[in-house]
């Protein structure tokens, strides 16, 4: 309803009520996606990163969360100039989904951080 206010507090009392840990990290990966809307690319780059740390990618309830949180994860940090964490999520990504549909996206985007890094050009 693009009422955010209210969403990230319903989603703060998942968080505190939630044992489910599948329900909990769904849950961080709409907030992620509403604090991009709100325009905090960092807070949001922190919960994508959060699922992409700890989440597990062999749950198959959780696998497709995992690969849109890292895909997430390296398109946020590269908006932000924040390299190593491109260059970190995308060898997750790899790693994780080698054969996955984004595999040759990630791996442009990885060349890209590691030659800006080279470069010392920012974002």
């Amino acid at each position: 309803t693009g009422n955010y206010s209210n969403a990230v507090l319903a989603l703060r009392d998942v968080f505190k009520m939630a044992q489910d840990q599948t329900l909990r990290t769904k849950a961080d990966f709409a907030l992620g996606n509403i604090l991009k809307k709100q325009g905090d690319k960092p807070a949001a780059l922190a919960s994508f990163l959060r699922i992409a740390l700890l989440a597990d990618p062999d749950n198959p309830d959780l696998r497709a969360v995992v690969e849109k949180s890292l895909l997430e994860s390296i398109d946020l940090a590269m908006e932000l100039g924040r390299l190593q964490d491109v260059l970190d999520s995308c060898d997750q990504y790899l790693k994780v989904f080698p054969k996955g549909d984004q595999a040759n996206y990630v791996s442009k985007k990885k060349e890209e951080a590691r030659l800006k890094g080279v470069s010392g050009a920012g974002p």
